[in-house]
């Protein structure tokens, strides 16, 4: 288990899977982030941004994973988490 601001990540214990993340609640509303498994953490934000979403958390790394979190251009927010 690996600790990264306002995260903590989980090993959910299957060949393939992406740790799994849970927070506390940020910013006061609530809202749901799910995390898609991605090659390359940072050419994803990348190229979200080139398609006009905006990133929210550029690429962190914490032991094992590598993720990130980006707007589309309606503003609906998306994890991307690659494993290391």
């Amino acid at each position: 288990m690996a600790r990264s601001p306002g995260y903590t990540f989980v090993d959910p214990g299957f060949e393939g899977a992406l740790p799994t993340a849970i927070g506390p609640l940020q910013g006061g509303d609530d809202a749901v982030l799910f995390f898609v498994g991605v090659e390359d953490v940072e050419k994803t934000l990348e190229r979200a941004e080139q398609l006009g979403g905006t990133t929210i958390q550029p690429a962190q790394k914490v032991p094992g994973v590598t993720f990130g979190v980006f707007a589309d251009t309606q503003g609906h927010v998306v994890g991307v988490a690659a494993q290391d």
